[in-house]
């Protein structure tokens, strides 16, 4: 790498000095080290942190003291990294300023020879916090209308969820029922009190199941990224879409493919994802219930460019050429109660973790939907 550094001799000095003040930030020049002493810092140094040029350059505080403590050892690590590999570096990290306020700054720089010898960097550091704070507000809007739609998804799979809860109910009032004449004093049956016990015991924790799936999907959260066995999840989404399905007289069909690699990513989110599609599946199915093979098909299936494949196939009418190119766009819907955001956000969820969504219409009619994702990092196939 070329060493380059700054010059004078292309501008006055008067109007290289209004050129520095007028940067939008800091230009540097600074020593290889910890404590990131500097040579020289533009007059932005007061505006980004508080301090004059001329006490950084003094070292009262040096700029290392400046960035957050939590900062500061990633922040070395990545300059050393590019600095090995002789190569110019970007970073973005936190500096705590003079009125002790926090501010994200953008770095970008390269290494040059120092005049004395050794090694010194020489770069830009530009405030990015306004930035930073509109991208929280944008994941913030964002993770609140996936909200929206998982309320949504669940709104529509309220006779379904209801019957979901109600069959486990009504077998805890018929085994307590039960228990009570297996206590008749008279006639007491130890043995199948036992045995109508356990069984109620097992319904009270069905029912507690269906309620914390329920919960898990429709509460406020931020992601959690953990390893995904993509058998359990689609497993997992049967088990609270079923009823639904059943209530429509539509079956759930799992083929599940042997030894599917995990993929890394938020479990709650994707499972939203797929059941968006058995819904939409559901209710593509509504308008032809004389016709045969009422089933959607949930398969799995590993990819041979590496991935995973989730499919959710329906027998419906298919994608009608008039709502093709708009299918995930927000607020697109042929439902007449529909948010129009189910699809939507459903595509950004999977293209957040490195994945795909898309659909083909099935040549004996009906569509499937088709969600891939990449196989967790250090997994093998």
């Amino acid at each position: 790498m070329g060493r380059t550094v700054l010059s004078s001799q292309r501008y006055p000095v008067r109007d290289l000095k209004t050129l520095l003040a007028n940067l939008p930030g800091i230009a540097y020049r600074c020593h290889n080290d910890r404590d990131w002493p500097m040579e020289f810092v533009s007059e932005g140094a007061e505006a980004l942190s508080g301090y004059p040029a001329a006490t950084i350059v003094q070292g009262t505080p040096h700029w290392g003291a400046l960035i957050h403590p939590d900062d500061r050892e990633n922040v070395w690590a990545q300059v050393q990294d590019a600095l090995t590999h002789d190569a110019r570096f970007e970073i973005e990290y936190r500096i705590v300023t003079r009125d002790r306020s926090t501010k994200w700054v953008w770095e970008r720089g390269c290494a040059v020879d120092c005049d004395r010898g050794g090694l010194c960097i020489e770069g830009f550091i530009a405030d990015i916090t306004a930035q930073k704070d509109a991208q929280d507000a944008l994941r913030a809007q964002h993770e609140q209308l996936t909200r929206v739609s998982r309320l949504s998804t669940l709104g529509e799979m309220t006779a379904g969820i209801a019957h979901e809860i109600n069959q486990p109910l009504t077998a805890i009032s018929t085994y307590a029922q039960s228990s009570l004449r297996f206590l008749d004093p008279e006639n007491p049956k130890p043995d199948r009190l036992r045995v109508a016990l356990e069984k109620l015991s097992g319904e009270a924790r069905r029912a507690g199941a269906v309620v914390k799936r329920i919960r898990d999907l429709a509460r406020d959260r931020s992601r959690d990224v953990e390893r995904i066995d993509c058998n359990q999840l689609i497993q997992d989404v049967e088990a609270l879409a079923s009823s639904d399905a059943r209530a429509h007289g539509i079956r759930l069909n799992l083929e599940l493919a042997a030894n599917v690699v995990p993929v890394w990513g938020d479990p709650i989110e994707l499972q939203q994802v797929v059941l968006n599609l058995i819904r939409n599946a559901i209710d593509a199915m509504e308008a032809i219930k004389l016709r045969d093979g009422h089933d959607i098909i949930l398969r799995t299936s590993n990819r041979k460019e590496g991935g995973v494949s989730l499919e959710v196939m329906d027998h419906g009418e298919g994608v009608q050429p008039d709502v093709a190119d708009d299918l995930f766009h927000p607020f697109a819907t042929t439902k007449s109660d529909g948010l129009g955001l189910g699809l939507s956000i459903s595509r950004s969820i999977v293209t957040a973790h490195g994945g795909q969504l898309g659909y083909l219409n099935n040549p004996s009619g009906g569509a499937t939907f088709v969600l891939t994702l990449p196989q967790a990092p250090g997994e093998t196939s």
